[in-house]
């Protein structure tokens, strides 16, 4: 009795329609991602907050070692992101009109990252990237004008 038994158990564990794959179960996949994207936060959340507390301590305007601009060291214009590092200095320190004047892109720049990580379908969308680009280019182009108005863009 036991040998048929276990003879029954030998033949359902064979045939595969008692084999259930976990890796087609759509609800493990889900799963899945969803650790996927939540390792993902919270390692960006580690990295940025390690990299925020060592620009705490250390000020780039007087820094000798951290990288300047490649695009002003090669052209002697001011990309988009000049003046973004020392932008979030000051502003660690409290400082925001100065971090304002270094870069004025950055606290805007700051606030869609946040909205793109809680709603990131938003970032998908054509007329939000579309509109993205146009903004940095424009501000790209603008800070470059050696003109009243446009110099307050340039970072000092």
């Amino acid at each position: 009795m036991l040998q048929f038994r276990f003879w029954v158990l030998l033949q359902k564990m064979q045939q595969p329609d008692s084999i259930q794959t976990t890796k087609d179960d759509p609800a493990s996949k889900k799963k899945t991602d969803r650790l996927f994207l939540v390792l993902l936060i919270l390692s960006g959340i580690v990295i940025g907050g390690a990299g925020l507390f060592f620009l705490y301590f250390h000020n780039p305007a007087s820094t000798r070692w951290m990288p300047q601009c490649a695009f002003y060291r090669l052209s002697g214009f001011y990309c988009s992101g000049c003046g973004t590092t020392r932008a979030l200095y000051v502003a660690l320190h409290g400082n925001f009109l100065t971090a304002m004047r270094y870069n004025l892109l950055l606290f805007p720049l700051l606030i869609l990252i946040l909205v793109l990580i809680w709603k990131p379908r938003l970032g998908l969308r054509p007329w939000v990237a579309f509109s993205i680009l146009i903004i940095i280019v424009l501000f790209w182009i603008l800070r470059n004008i050696p003109l009243y108005p446009f110099v307050l863009l340039a970072p000092p």
